[in-house]
């Protein structure tokens, strides 16, 4: 209607515009021609058929001027409506394929055109709206609804005829199929009393602004349930019951966590209108998941389950006692752990269906909390077994106490009669007391040797109560350690006799001195040069090295014995451990030997190291750093 009002006025201009020209060119025309023809010269008197030439020259020109201007304006006509026509033809093309529903109404306000998105939108065509009130019957089939949407239609109408272009509702309408979609209205007013409806299919807009919101308040709701640190489980699975109840709209709602095996439910909480409601007293909490009906299928079938209309028939259902909530619908949902069922949550009672937006509200909230229940659990577990940690450690560190005291008392009393035996035995080797045979003297050698072996394990036992205790002194001495070494080695040789293995010297008679306890130095010599003797068979050798570098002193135990497994490297400064310390193990020992070496040397300011392979040998090297002409003792 517009294309063709700007048509005519198009078409109007044009035309006065053409005549204006063709009489300004006329003008001129006849001008020149009275000119040169009928002004002073033999034309002006002609006759023909008593007519004056110059008469007859105007009306010919005239009608020869009205001539061409009829063909032109004909043609000007004829353009301008085949381009009204073209322009026609895609105006509708394009109102055919808009991507909005237009409907056209005429001055009764009764449709006149529906293009084809308003028949893929509602499903209706021109035959099934005749008229503004079929529309109304087959749109708004509740009469009250109807009534609210006739009122607003009157109101915009009313805006509309006041003056304003376009006017803006929305409602809900009824689709042919049945569906029911949220509809935006534009209504404006076009030439003459004719009118446009432009119709927006918001209902997904709506559907995922529904969605946000639900998500929103299902994070508000997660949120809150982080915040309830200090909440009991019961708290935090009764406040996300009350939020699941209304994310989905629904009157009631339960809880309940599956056993291992997930053969048993036990109920956990109810929601608060479940719980005013019902009237069954002494309700059991644990139910068989076999012996339950239809609300038990969630678990059975191990996906969520909607039931929109409880009261239908249905093969698993076992109805409910007398007293219990009147359910007229119901959503359930299974919650997993990896691959088991943790929790079975459901809902009842919503005022329309349950849907899948529902399904995934109420599944990521039970998801969020069964998260929190098992941290919960998991740190309420964590702090059981602190606290029992906690009162063991205490009770090890009573034994550790009572243990360290009896080791002292221990040790304290076998050194008395151990310093008896050793001097007798000692005595009678010598030959102090009498002569001995061979034999003999051979015995009492041996009763030496474990006595001497005897009093070095008292002494590292003392010695390890010290270190424990803190209370270990140095008395500090100027150490030659080449003297050390000698005697370390002529007491091995004098106590082990032939089943030493090869032992080799490889250190000068004169190295840098260090200061430090006498008694504790030579007890990490003998105990390393102890242990490489052990370890390594009498067909092997160990190498006894030292000598001076960047300041310190390096002292070398190398042997060719069985080695140490990589894996047990890191254990072995350990107090009291062995790397085997089985009962039928081959080498003795109580373990101390390395956790004392490694205290002393560094309670004189040095390092020990230790490089070990299986079936290569072991190397442990001793650093110490060498006395200074500024050193004090």
């Amino acid at each position: 209607m517009d294309l063709k009002t700007s048509g005519r006025k198009k078409i109007f201009s044009k035309t006065i515009s053409l005549f204006l020209l063709m009489g300004l060119l006329f003008w001129v025309f006849d001008s020149i021609v009275d000119y040169l023809f009928f002004y002073d010269n033999n034309f002006s008197n002609l006759l023909l058929l008593d007519v004056p030439g110059h008469e007859i020259y105007v009306r010919s020109s005239f009608l020869l001027i009205m001539l061409i201007l009829g063909v032109l304006s004909s043609k000007m006509i004829y353009e301008h409506n085949l381009t009204l026509q073209e322009n026609e033809t895609r105006f509708r093309k394009a109102v055919e394929n808009f991507p909005f529903s237009i409907a056209l109404i005429d001055q009764k306000a009764d449709p006149v055109y529906f293009n084809k998105k308003f028949t893929e939108t509602f499903g209706y065509t021109d035959e099934d709206i005749p008229t503004m009130e079929k529309w109304w019957e087959l749109a708004y089939p509740d009469e009250e609804y109807r009534k609210e949407v006739y009122s607003s239609w009157m109101d915009s109408c009313r805006s509309v005829i006041r003056g304003e272009k376009l006017c803006r509702s929305e409602w809900k309408v009824s689709c042919k199929d049945g569906s029911v979609k949220n509809i935006e209205f534009h209504f404006t007013k076009t030439d003459g009393d004719q009118g446009m409806l432009i119709f927006n299919d918001v209902t997904s807009k709506k559907e995922a602004e529904k969605a946000l919101f639900l998500d929103e308040s299902r994070l508000e709701a997660l949120l809150e349930l982080n915040n309830m640190i200090d909440s009991n489980i019961r708290e935090i699975t009764l406040f996300a019951l009350e939020e699941a109840v209304k994310l989905t709209r629904s009157k009631i709602g339960y809880i309940g966590f599956l056993s291992e095996d997930e053969s048993i439910i036990t109920m956990h909480s109810w929601s608060r209108n479940a719980m005013q409601t019902c009237e069954i007293k002494d309700r059991p909490i644990e139910y068989r998941v076999a012996d339950t009906g239809i609300w038990g299928e969630p678990i059975r079938q191990r996906k969520p389950i909607i039931i929109n209309d409880f009261s239908a028939d249905h093969p698993l259902k076992k109805g409910y006692p007398e007293g219990h909530v009147s359910i007229s619908s119901h959503l359930g949902v299974p919650v997993f752990d990896n691959d088991n069922i943790v929790v079975i949550a459901g809902v009842g009672n919503k005022e329309g269906d349950y849907d899948s937006s529902d399904v995934r509200q109420i599944t990521l909230l039970m998801k969020g909390m069964w998260n929190i229940v098992k941290k919960k659990r998991d740190d309420d577990k964590f702090r059981e077994y602190a606290e029992e940690l906690a009162r063991k450690n205490k009770e090890l560190e009573s034994l550790d106490i009572m243990k360290n005291e009896f080791l002292s008392n221990l040790t304290h009393e076998l050194k008395t009669p151990l310093i008896s035996i050793k001097g007798y035995a000692e005595l009678l080797h010598e030959g102090q007391l009498g002569s001995l045979n061979n034999s003999q003297s051979k015995s009492v050698g041996n009763i030496v040797m474990s006595a001497e072996k005897l009093h070095k394990r008292i002494d590292s036992l003392l010695c390890m109560q010290n270190v424990q205790s803190g209370n270990i002194q140095y008395d500090i001495d100027v150490i030659h350690v080449s003297d050390v070494l000698e005697k370390v080695l002529y007491e091995t040789n004098l106590f082990q006799g032939d089943s030493l293995p090869e032992i080799k010297r490889n250190f000068p008679a004169s190295l840098p001195f260090v200061l430090g306890n006498l008694n504790y130095i030579e007890m990490v010599f003998s105990h390393l040069l102890e242990n490489a003797v052990k370890f390594t068979p009498v067909s092997g050798e160990i190498t006894v090295s030292a000598y001076p570098k960047n300041g310190c002193l390096h002292v070398v135990f190398k042997d060719t014995g069985i080695g140490i497994p990589k894996e047990r490297m890191p254990d072995l400064f350990r107090r009291f451990y062995q790397v085997d310390g089985s009962m039928t193990r081959k080498y003795g020992g109580n373990g101390v030997g390395l956790y004392l070496c490694k205290s002393i040397v560094e309670g004189h300011g040095g390092t020990i190291r230790l490089e070990s392979e299986p079936d290569t040998g072991t190397q442990v090297e001793v650093i110490l750093p060498v006395m200074k002409p500024t050193d004090t003792y």
